[in-house]
């Protein structure tokens, strides 16, 4: 009998295996289907990973899919599944689905979000997939892939809501709370649902024009760090005189344009009007004196590199996560470094105005809060802080002449009382105050936002500070350059226009007027702005939290 080949068996059991299934279910249909599952067989056993999922997550609440590596919450996960009636979310008989392919993709351009993403493990997440779209996995890499999918869009997606570093390790003094409401799975099995993944994180990022903008921006930087970044200015005097020939002008010429798109000419060696214009619209940028010198701030400046740019622009983006998202209109925007105030309502800023912040020894926190009234020519209550710091020494120093000389009284419940009385151990028992009037600590206006750290916004007898470039001078609380006109246009839809409250402030009429709607105040610090125009403004970091967030991005 003549031998056969291994192969020519096989075809002579596939063949009588198609017979066979003639002969069982009579036809040329159930031949077509068998010939059919021959060539279609799927690469992943779905039911077999869906069962291996249930059976992982309910031994394993903290799901370690990857190595020291679990997602924050464990009940999401599983409740994602429960969902999907327990069954593989990003998998089909063919291998990856098209809602996992769309997702890598997405994920990826979170870079351009300034986010790490080596959280999400997406080398290890591709290795796997290649693995199973070949045909090389067995179930048990099928089913990690599955499940480290899952964990990574949904850290992903929390990431994008809350931030994606604890805020606490990197500021001591962020109060501004993100209470955004958001449900992780409901909203990831949603998007699963309607295979929508290519919009997945869009409605998820700050809806602040400020992410917007420093997400574009950031995004440019990093074209131009990949091209090389920009050189260092060196060999140039503070004034640069109008026909100046020096080689050293041609590298400032390249270095302004490369991140400000000024001067065109790039090659000049002499200083000409079209440089003086870059140099002060650089300054412009920097939020510098417009000296158009090269002064020792400028060339700071303009010596900072790139790579550190984009870290600083990736912690602001941050800093925009740690808010919540969607800001209620009308609101009040005060950034600190920026040490102005804006008050927006339907999208556009209504009302601008400069502030002074808190020095550095007394910072103002970030915060969010409720303005509740106006106090039209308020007194001053000395908070715990300033009375520590600031008042006792004082009095242990000069004795009662401290207060007088500030218009101060000391008062022991209700009754005023010699100041020799405090010192550091008892001055919890007393209060200080100051009689309302434009000489007082809190001038013509105060603007309640009740708070847990007593900060406020309020006039003051200080008005010079508001014409400089540098206003961090207060204890903390927020000094607003135009008190009058704010608290006519905060409280227009009521009868207190402007005459009246002028009126008030001469006969020294003290009045709590309360606001008729609500205005939310959100104190934010970020070293980034927008100026009008929506150009990105670098500001001075002036509680240096930068510094302290630069090790974190890669």
């Amino acid at each position: 009998m003549p031998s056969i080949s291994k192969n020519q068996a096989l075809i002579i059991l596939y063949f009588l295996l198609i017979c066979s299934a003639c002969q069982d279910n009579g036809g040329k249909n159930a031949n077509k289907n068998i010939i059919s599952n021959l060539f279609t067989a799927d690469v992943v056993d779905v039911k077999n990973v869906s069962n291996s999922i249930t059976i992982f997550l309910g031994n394993n609440p903290f799901a370690f899919v990857f190595e020291n590596d679990s997602i924050k919450n464990s009940a999401d996960l599983l409740k994602l599944y429960q969902n999907n009636k327990n069954e593989a979310l990003w998998l089909s008989g063919a291998g990856a689905n098209k809602n996992a392919e769309e997702f890598l993709k997405q994920v990826a351009l979170l870079e351009e979000d300034g986010i790490n993403l080596q959280e999400f493990h997406l080398d290890k997440l591709k290795e796997w997939q290649s693995k199973i779209k070949a045909g090389h996995a067995d179930d048990s890499i099928a089913w990690m892939y599955d499940l480290g999918m899952s964990i990574a869009c949904l850290k992903a997606c929390d990431v994008m809501v809350h931030g994606q570093f604890d805020k606490n390790n990197y500021t001591q003094d962020w109060f501004n709370k993100n209470d955004t409401a958001f449900n992780a799975t409901n909203y990831l099995s949603n998007a699963i649902a309607k295979d929508s993944m290519a919009y997945l994180f869009g409605g998820l990022r700050p809806s602040m024009p400020e992410y917007s903008i420093f997400k574009t921006k950031l995004k440019e930087l990093q074209a131009i760090e990949k091209n090389g970044g920009w050189g260092t200015i060196e060999g140039l005097k503070d004034s640069l005189e109008n026909g100046l020939d020096n080689k050293s002008i041609a590298s400032l010429r390249k270095r302004l344009f490369k991140e400000i798109g000024i001067p065109k000419d790039t090659t000049s060696t002499i200083m000409q009007d079209d440089l003086q214009t870059a140099i002060n619209s650089f300054q412009y940028l920097h939020d510098l004196k417009l000296t158009g010198k090269l002064d020792t701030s400028t060339v700071k400046r303009l010596n900072t590199s790139v790579s550190i740019k984009i870290k600083h622009l990736k912690s602001n983006l941050e800093r925009l996560r740690w808010i919540q998202k969607d800001l209620h209109q009308p609101y009040v925007w005060v950034n600190i470094p920026k040490m102005d105030l804006q008050y927006i309502d339907k999208d556009s800023s209504q009302f601008k105005m400069r502030v002074v912040v808190g020095r550095t020894s007394r910072p103002t926190p970030t915060l969010n809060a409720i303005m509740s009234n106006v106090v039209i020519n308020p007194g001053w209550s000395v908070p715990p802080t300033i009375m520590r710091e600031e008042v006792v020494p004082g009095i242990g120093r000069r004795g009662g002449s401290y207060l007088s000389r500030r218009g101060l009284k000391a008062y022991y419940h209700g009754h005023e009382v010699n100041a020799s009385r405090i010192n550091a151990k008892n001055f919890k028992q007393f209060s200080i105050q100051q009689k309302p009037g434009l000489n007082s600590a809190l001038g013509a206006v105060k603007f309640n936002m009740p708070n847990p750290h007593a900060i406020y916004l309020h006039d003051t007898p200080h008005r010079e500070d508001f014409v400089k470039y540098y206003r961090a001078y207060s204890s903390g609380c927020i000094r607003v350059a135009k008190p009058r006109e704010f608290a006519e246009f905060v409280l227009a839809d009521t009868n207190f226009s402007k005459p009246k409250i002028d009126t008030m402030l001469q006969k020294r009429i003290t009045k709590e007027v309360p606001l008729k709607k609500n205005i939310e105040v959100h104190i934010v610090y970020l070293t980034n702005g927008l100026d009008s125009l929506g150009n990105v403004m670098y500001l001075r970091d002036i509680y240096g939290k930068d510094k302290a967030m630069e090790g974190i991005w890669k």
